[in-house]
């Protein structure tokens, strides 16, 4: 169809717009956020050395462990050279931008854990079928991995999500059937991580490294060291925390990271830019078990994604944000929480293949009355949205959830949400494997929704609202209903892609 070509060729230029972005930040005399710094230059590369003064290219620093030690002055740059990967998570300091210099990719900022899941002496055979099935174990005790991930981002394995039985300290399926491998991983590249927990207290937060368990993975083809040339499992943890106002990151990609991949700590911080960046293969952390009501068992509470945004005059711009699990933007308000999520902008970014583009959540248990709204001038704009509901967890949060928003394009959550000067605008959402919108919102709380574009697959919901499902290739005229009297959107549009 030509409409769905012409939008396809539109998203693959911005998408090499992004990805070939280079830096155009230079020095200046003053700040201006996103084009000029004031300050010195440090420069980071792979070759470099901690020993150096990282004052110029020939001098530069290696590791990110020297850049997290440094207290730079405010408006200070820290360049990191291009074709290079650093491991761990970057601590961006107030006032201070993080870019990229020299030529080629962009510097990656890698959450993969530090084993050597490419030996395939640590890989044992568990268990083989009789019709060719296989599941390996690793032998290394590992703490929870968020995603597995193989050549490159190119296939990512399937993840069990499985209950915790605290009276038998085992995990179990929603009926009680203890955790089996060579039942339970029922298709090839599925993985189940489990971290011994005995002790653990419900809906306790599960930090990193204090259980740890074998990693399961079901591999048909063989050794997984053998049949893949790379292999990276995610931890727990973020690519990019913010610690101090007006923070710059620039031309940076940030890589399995189970938490998110940039977290801007907006209740202590302002005046984060994000522009020109890659987010990819981040989120899945399971952060806690706890008891549903319908359940028996401890269920999990999976979290992370890409940028949790929230706070005060924070801003993302032309990244490319893909194949995330959970979410992609993620702006919440927490029980009694003091941040106030004001003046915060999304525009002109890529995203695909990950499951919610824009997460809305309201955890607090009544309304405040000293801070009626808690989402105020937020503004979702000019962002190209495809194939969300897409994630290693799919299959698992589809059975638990059911009709849950994090497999919609939009989750806008609970009637807890009052908000004001609310903009969710021209914004193209192609395809998806459940829906565009998800919420229980009532209509005073309801952001405002222009000129946006929906392009729905056939299976595609229009939205999961109120608990009911709003289908759009069976009944156009309740997904054109639900656009123009509940989103209130007169200027969309709809069709079916061909």
């Amino acid at each position: 169809d030509e409409l769905d070509q012409a939008f396809l060729d539109q998203a693959g230029a911005r998408r090499d717009n992004i990805v070939n972005s280079q830096t155009e930040i230079v020095q200046g005399s003053v700040n201006e956020q996103g084009k000029t710094y004031s300050g010195k230059a440090y420069y980071v590369s792979n070759s470099g050395n901690d020993a150096n003064d990282g004052l110029a290219p020939e001098r530069a620093w290696a590791t990110l462990d020297r850049v997290n030690k440094e207290n730079f002055a405010k408006g200070s740059a820290v360049f990191f050279e291009r074709g290079g990967t650093w491991f761990g998570t970057l601590n961006a300091r107030a006032q201070v931008t993080y870019s990229a210099y020299g030529t080629g990719t962009k510097p990656i900022f890698n959450g993969t854990m530090d084993v050597s899941v490419k030996d395939s002496a640590n890989w044992t055979l568990e268990w083989e079928g009789a019709r060719g099935e296989k599941v390996w174990v690793f032998q290394q005790m590992l703490p929870q991995a968020g995603g597995l991930f193989f050549d490159g981002g190119k296939r990512y394995a399937e993840r069990l999500l499985l209950s915790w039985d605290s009276a038998n300290n085992r995990y179990v399926t929603d009926h009680g059937m203890q955790f089996d491998p060579k039942v339970h991983l029922t298709h090839d590249l599925m993985f189940f991580s489990a971290p011994e927990m005995t002790g653990y207290r419900e809906n306790d937060y599960l930090p990193n490294g204090k259980f740890t368990g074998p990693l399961y993975l079901r591999c048909d083809q063989g050794n997984p060291a053998d049949v893949f040339a790379s292999i990276e499992i995610s931890l727990e943890g973020n690519g990019a925390e913010v610690f101090g106002n007006q923070v710059t990151l620039d031309n940076l990609s940030f890589r399995h990271y189970a938490g998110c991949g940039i977290i801007c700590n907006g209740d202590q911080f302002e005046g984060t830019l994000i522009q020109n960046c890659e987010i990819a293969y981040c989120g899945g952390f399971v952060s806690a078990h706890y008891r549903q009501q319908e359940y028996e068992y401890w269920q999990p509470t999976v979290t992370g994604g890409a940028i949790h945004i929230c706070g005060q005059n924070q801003s993302a711009i032309n990244n490319y944000v893909h194949d995330n699990d959970c979410k992609c933007f993620i702006i919440v308000y927490q029980v009694d929480d003091s941040t106030k999520n004001n003046n915060i902008l999304m525009r002109g970014n890529m995203i695909e293949n990950s499951c919610t583009a824009l997460y809305i959540g309201n955890f607090a248990d009544y309304a405040k009355t000293d801070n009626p709204y808690v989402f105020r001038n937020i503004t979702f704009t000019d962002n190209y949205v495809l194939d969300t509901g897409n994630c290693w967890g799919f299959e698992k949060q589809t059975k638990i959830l059911g009709t849950s928003g994090n497999l919609c394009a939009v989750d806008l959550g609970s009637t807890n949400n009052a908000n004001e000067n609310f903009q969710i605008s021209d914004n193209t959402f192609y395809l998806g494997k459940v829906g565009f919108v998800y919420g229980h919102m009532s209509p005073d709380n309801m952001p405002k929704f222009t000129d946006n574009k929906f392009v729905a697959a056939e299976y595609t919901l229009m939205a999961i609202w109120q608990g009911i499902r709003i289908p759009i290739y069976s009944d156009a005229i309740a997904a054109e209903n639900f656009i123009r009297d509940v989103l209130g959107d007169q200027s969309a549009t709809l069709r079916t892609a061909n």
